[in-house]
């Protein structure tokens, strides 16, 4: 397998996948083979990217990409398909990502954040949602998409604003996401820039609005240290965590990788698609291909009707192209996510601990 992300995404990836890997060769392997995950980095860069690809293509060794986290899809695509090479796990972030047949993401990337917006509206009688986002390609498509579900629903769309990567003082964009008066703010930036921003928010006296913290980047136990006390801060779960495989990455984690401190679904991601990796390319050898291709891999994930890793992602069927948003996003087959408050050092389920869907159930 092979591995890229980029500085926004790792290390928590890294670390998940470090765990797995770990764990799956301390089990005996795939069918007694060692399993090896290869990685390399696009440092924010589209050619950076590329060149990351290429090397997963020439490297003969790589079945599929894995839990790749990188927004620059849209130029590296077209050289995976040209290489019958899946791309598992990936961050649906860019129209490549969200319509190639070689994209096989197992959660919702930008939808996550776009779901809980309307998770939001139905639990926590919000009505004017925050979108502030980092100033890339993939933080751009937020604002659109979010007023696009939200104003059937009653909701608006304020205090939309591109925060650059390099921004160190947050206080103008905290004056201006408070002027514009948000009940709710979804959360499009990365833990740091989340956190910086959430502060001065909070010290300017924006004390009452809400804020939704991705678990991609953010563990219960990361916020009840950042932001001690605050009431008002609600998780974004990209998987269930009442599902065994919650447990397994836990335990693999403790394990295998105990002294990385974050147990956010960034970490989960990358232990979910290494496992997975593992259970296709074993399903593969199982039936018959003891030396499976490349091609073998994607035709085998382009049959699954209800591929899940322990209860993880709910089931996932890959036959079934995703119809919300007008149908222009295929391939993101998985757009749960699950809403929590957090209390203190723990994080109190919403809904009844059903998820939230536009795609798969309402």
């Amino acid at each position: 397998g092979f591995h890229f992300g980029s500085p926004l995404t790792d290390p928590d990836n890294l670390a998940g996948i470090t765990a797995a890997t770990k764990a799956i060769n301390d089990a005996g392997g795939i069918n007694g083979r060692p399993l090896v995950i290869k990685t390399c980095s696009d440092n924010n860069d589209v050619n950076q990217a590329t060149i990351c690809a290429r090397k997963a293509i020439d490297d003969s060794d790589v079945l599929s990409l894995i839990d790749v986290g990188s927004s620059y899809g849209d130029a590296y695509t077209p050289l995976l398909e040209k290489a019958s090479l899946a791309n598992l796990g990936d961050l649906p972030s860019g129209k490549a990502d969200q319509n190639s047949t070689i994209s096989f993401p197992l959660y919702g990337g930008t939808f996550t954040t776009i779901v809980s917006a309307t998770a939001a509206i139905k639990h926590l009688d919000a009505k004017k949602i925050g979108v502030p986002y980092v100033g890339i390609p993939a933080g751009a498509q937020l604002p659109p998409f979010i007023k696009r579900i939200v104003e059937p629903m009653g909701g608006s769309v304020v205090g939309v604003q591109a925060i650059p990567i390099t921004a160190t003082d947050y206080s103008s964009f905290a004056a201006k996401e408070i002027a514009d008066k948000p009940d709710v703010i979804v959360d499009g930036l990365t833990a740091d820039m989340y956190t910086k921003f959430i502060r001065a928010v909070r010290q300017q006296g924006g004390t009452d609005i809400k804020f939704l913290a991705s678990t991609g980047v953010f563990d219960v136990g990361q916020i009840a240290k950042l932001f001690p006390g605050d009431k008002n801060i609600y998780m974004v779960e990209q998987y269930d965590h009442t599902a065994p495989g919650y447990q397994h990455f836990l335990q693999d984690m403790d394990k295998y990788n105990k002294s990385y401190p974050n147990r956010n679904d960034g970490a989960t991601s990358g232990w979910l698609g290494t496992y997975a990796f593992a259970q296709g390319i074993k399903a593969l050898i199982d039936s018959g291909k003891t030396e499976p291709t490349r091609a073998d891999f994607v035709q085998y994930l382009n049959k699954q009707t209800n591929f899940d890793v322990e209860g993880l992602t709910g089931g996932i069927n890959f036959t079934k192209p995703n119809t919300s948003l007008g149908g222009g996003t295929p391939r993101v087959f998985n757009d749960r996510v699950w809403l929590s408050h957090v209390e203190g050092d723990k994080a109190t389920p919403l809904n009844g601990g059903k998820p939230f869907s536009l795609f798969l159930e309402d």
